[in-house]
């Protein structure tokens, strides 16, 4: 039996809403879907902890486990108003599960009651049939977009609404949105944060102010960015590759500053900074990186969404001049970004594909790396479900994709100059453990 592509389904966006600080998710349906997307999202995914109100104290109707009443909005209301009760915060956000889609509840008419009734509360059809987990994140931004964020007058000069990786499901989300603010105000741009440190509630309502959306991703909230210039009118950057290391940082920066006008001034003194600190470290590293050892890998492999697996493909291939071999990118890119996708993975120095393979399947996956007998060692860039399987090979494995296992993880982050430093340290930490 083939084994099922690696994901958490839609619902798993209840993750998305404990990263903005204020808002409390209610979920619409079974207690065991709540455990089990805590389970597999945050505690077997770094130990990420349970955000805000989330984790073994996210609040949720329980519809699988208790008897069912005629009407499914009946549990939805006594909810809501108890939750109103011993929960304070600046938002409800009530996520509809499988069991009410399935039976047509119109929870949506429920929730708009509520709020014509002055509650701060929005909702979102998740059923897990209908999509993965970075589809529910993608829902669930466009849910609070539409119902929560309103035309505004005001406009803030040199800010931008950052939109990047899904929270818990990216592992190093947290630390991820932080260095990326970290660059973009070296360079003299306010942040508006969504989601993690510093979010909250009140960014989301100044979401039309933003002089432009910047989408650091391959694809995910490009539909979004899209909707919001039609919506509000804001122009919007879509940077596909997360930079990491010095190289695509600062084509990253360099592209910032031109879409919002800024004088390169400012960029090109931060870059310079930055560039005095990366290389000096990295050359302490060159001795080992031109080393002749059997232990080295000659190709690498990475196992992750497009997110991870583009970022660390540009880096370790165009940046320090390893040889890239298949990539796996396991998430599923709507079908009119596919071939965008793939487009992204090719040779730095001749723009040949160097291939990627779009599949979360597991069995096909291990199948086809088994298949390959590439010359000298090889390095995999996955999660723990290909530790074992590293070892069965006789590849070297660091952990960068979900779910990274019973590890912890605060605020790691591969992205920037910094951050590319960081991958390398762990790289061949694990190259010669």
């Amino acid at each position: 039996m083939t084994a099922p592509a690696r994901s958490f389904c839609s619902l798993s966006a209840s993750h998305s809403v404990e990263a903005i600080d204020g808002a409390v998710a209610l979920l619409h349906g079974g207690r065991t879907c709540a455990y089990r997307l805590e389970q597999g999202m945050s505690r077997l995914n770094g130990n990420q902890g349970s955000g805000n109100a989330g984790g073994s104290s996210a609040s949720c109707t329980g519809l699988h486990s208790s008897p069912v009443p005629r009407r499914t909005t009946d549990c939805l209301e006594n909810a809501l108003e108890a939750l109103a009760l011993t929960r304070e915060a600046d938002l409800f956000v009530v996520l509809t599960g499988c069991l009410p889609e399935l039976i047509g509840e119109d929870t949506g008419a429920e929730v708009r009651r509520f709020r014509k009734a002055g509650w701060p509360v929005v909702h979102v059809d998740l059923p897990g049939f209908e999509g993965t987990a970075w589809h529910g994140h993608e829902r669930l931004m466009r849910a609070l977009t539409d119902q929560l964020v309103e035309e505004t007058f005001e406009h803030a000069e040199a800010t931008v609404n950052l939109w990047s990786s899904v929270p818990y499901l990216d592992p190093f989300w947290s630390g991820d949105l932080l260095e990326l603010q970290r660059l973009l105000e070296g360079i003299g741009v306010r942040v508006n944060v969504l989601f993690g440190v510093g979010s909250s509630v009140a960014a989301w309502r100044q979401i039309p102010s933003a002089a432009l959306n910047l989408v650091v991703s391959p694809w995910v909230g490009v539909d979004l960015a899209e909707h919001l210039q039609a919506r509000f009118g804001t122009p919007y950057l879509h940077w596909p590759v997360p930079p990491i290391g010095i190289v695509e940082t600062s084509r990253f920066l360099r592209a910032v500053a031109t879409a919002l006008g800024h004088s390169p001034v400012r960029t090109e003194a931060f870059l310079r900074r930055e560039e005095g600190i990366y290389l000096p470290l990295l050359q302490k590293g060159t001795e080992l990186f031109v080393r002749d050892d059997e232990r080295f890998p000659q190709t690498f492999h990475c196992v992750a969404d497009c997110h991870m697996a583009v970022a660390l493909e540009r880096f370790l291939s165009g940046e320090m001049g390893m040889s890239a071999g298949v990539q796996f990118a396991v998430d599923q890119p709507s079908a009119s970004r596919r071939g965008a996708v793939r487009d992204l993975f090719r040779h730095p120095g001749t723009g040949e594909p160097t291939g990627v393979a779009l599949t979360g399947l597991q069995d096909t996956i291990a199948a086809e790396l088994r298949e390959m007998r590439p010359e000298g060692r090889r390095l995999i860039l996955g999660s723990f479900w290909e530790e074992p399987l590293a070892r069965e090979l006789g590849a070297a494995f660091v952990p960068v994709s979900a779910p990274v296992g019973d590890r912890l993880i605060l605020d790691r982050t591969y992205l920037g100059p910094r951050g590319g430093l960081r991958l390398l340290e762990d790289l061949w930490n694990a190259v010669l453990a």
